[in-house]
Formats: structure tokens, sequence, C-alpha cells
């Protein structure tokens, strides 16, 4: 019967790991940017302009973040 001694972990040390956070963190700034120009867009057009793509103006915020939230 084998005894384990230590256990063997893949864990990235500290500068890796923050480093990863500020990646992630840069990421979620762009995409929040991104979803926010997408939002000012919808909003931006006419309620017409919206009916023709199959949205009312309470659903642009379901619409662009419909991938993120289930509501």
């Amino acid at each position: 019967m084998a005894v384990l001694d230590h256990i063997v972990t893949n864990t990235p040390g500290f500068l890796p790991r923050i480093g990863n956070a500020i990646i992630q963190a840069t990421m979620s700034f762009a995409q929040a940017r991104s979803r926010s120009a997408e939002v000012e867009y919808y909003q931006a057009m006419s309620d017409e302009e919206l009916q023709a793509r199959g949205l009312r103006r309470d659903d642009i915020v379901r619409h662009v973040f419909r991938d993120q939230i289930s509501f």
C-alpha cells in the first residue's frame, strides 16, 4: 500500500494569478462597454425602427444581454 507524502497541484503561482485577474477584468470591462454601446444604439432608434426588428423599447436590455441573463 502506498502512502502519499504530498499532493502535487497545478495551481499557478501568485504573479500568474494576478496577471490572469487583470486580463479577466480588462476583458469584462471591454465587453460591458460593447454592450452599453449596443443598448445606446437601440435606444437611439425610433419605435418604428425597433418594431421592424421585432423589438419594443422595453425589450432592449433583454435583447442585448439575452446570452447572459435568462428573464
